[in-house]
């Protein structure tokens, strides 16, 4: 069964990379495998436990996963490769006990390679994105934080003065002193102004030393600039990774970068995050919203609702364009979170023994 899973979650993160999809008889034939396997063992051994084990890490992927799909969060190959994975090891391989000591929450096991996978996913979708990006943007664009630091580096120097000054107005003032000062001078004049003078404080009443003033400057110009990047590269990355195209050019599994539904008659256009979505779903926003045309479900764009958007076009109700994402490959993460989870265990939980 381990070497069917890790075979099987190899074979799909190839598929996944090479073609964009998981083949569904890949999933099916595993999943299949794994319930027929785990059964006759559970017949063969007298132990109905893992028969009760395999129903429920199958039941809880599958609530996990459909409802991830149904955020957009998640491709419907990738919730079959997670089942098919929940059915292979509804648990920890014990014969691995004996060379590694996981950290095994007490939910099912497929859950962790789950909880492992989203945690792994962001490095791993973001250096993709960021190659993806570098041969369609400028690597200006990326660095522009660092081409024009002066705002960064004012507000390094104000938050220098506000650190050293903490020892003897309190860390709780001290905070409420920064967020104010951020809030309220917003010029970089004022700023500098502001962080000059507290400089000058602490170096005059709390006693700062000049190399330990200018220790804490570099180290905050440091954070405040890395951090400018990290941030400056998301918007980047999000705006590389989608391109517009031509409704009447739409193919089938292509992923909107937006959603197209209609309410009152009238064609709406949105642009929804992930967080948006979860209170949609959790209130009553779908119902308010209108008749969905088009979503940025992972699973893709279906033929139907090409048919129905370009419908619109001819009748001159919507713009022929619609924005759409860039494929990227989510089964090579799935098979790090597996990896993982065979050998650390579940990370959430290992983070909270």
């Amino acid at each position: 069964m381990l070497a069917l899973a890790a075979a099987g979650a190899l074979a799909a993160s190839y598929t996944d990379l090479k073609r964009g999809i998981v083949p569904n008889r890949l999933s099916f034939s595993l999943f299949l495998s794994g319930v027929a396997g785990n059964i006759a063992v559970a017949l063969l051994e007298g132990d109905p436990s893992l028969a009760v084990d395999l129903l429920l890490a199958v039941l809880a992927t599958f609530a996990v996963g459909y409802a991830l799909w149904l955020l957009g969060g998640l491709g419907a190959g990738d919730v079959k490769e997670f089942l098919f994975l929940a059915a292979l090891l509804p648990r920890y391989p014990e014969p691995l006990l004996r060379h590694f000591s996981p950290a095994l929450a007490p939910y099912p096991f497929p859950l962790s390679i789950l909880i492992n996978t989203f945690l792994l996913l962001f490095p791993f979708l973001y250096l993709y994105a960021l190659l993806h990006a570098l041969r369609r943007v400028p690597l200006r664009t990326l660095l522009e934080p660092l081409l024009s630091p002066g705002d960064r580096l004012t507000t390094a120097l104000y938050l220098t003065g506000v650190y050293s000054l903490t020892p003897l107005i309190g860390s709780l003032p001290g905070f409420v002193l920064a967020l104010s000062g951020l809030l309220l001078l917003r010029q970089g004049a004022r700023r500098l102004a502001a962080g000059a003078l507290l400089i000058l404080l602490a170096a005059a009443v709390a006693g700062a030393h000049p190399t330990e003033l200018f220790r804490y400057y570099l180290l905050i110009a440091a954070i405040i600039l890395l951090f400018s990047l990290f941030w400056n590269s998301l918007g980047v990355l999000r705006a590389a990774l989608t391109r517009e195209v031509k409704i009447t050019s739409l193919q089938e599994g292509m992923i909107p970068a937006e959603e197209i539904y209609i309410r009152n008659g009238e064609v709406i256009r949105e642009e929804r995050g992930f967080i948006e979505k979860i209170k949609e779903y959790a209130g009553s926003g779908a119902m308010k919203r209108g008749t969905l045309i088009a979503g940025t479900s992972a699973a893709g764009i279906t033929e139907r609702q090409i048919a129905t958007l370009c419908r619109l076009v001819e009748e001159g109700r919507l713009e022929d364009r619609i924005k759409v994402k860039e494929r990227m490959p989510f089964a090579p993460a799935i098979f790090l979170g597996l990896l993982a989870a065979l050998v650390f265990g579940d990370l959430a939980w290992m983070v909270r023994r």
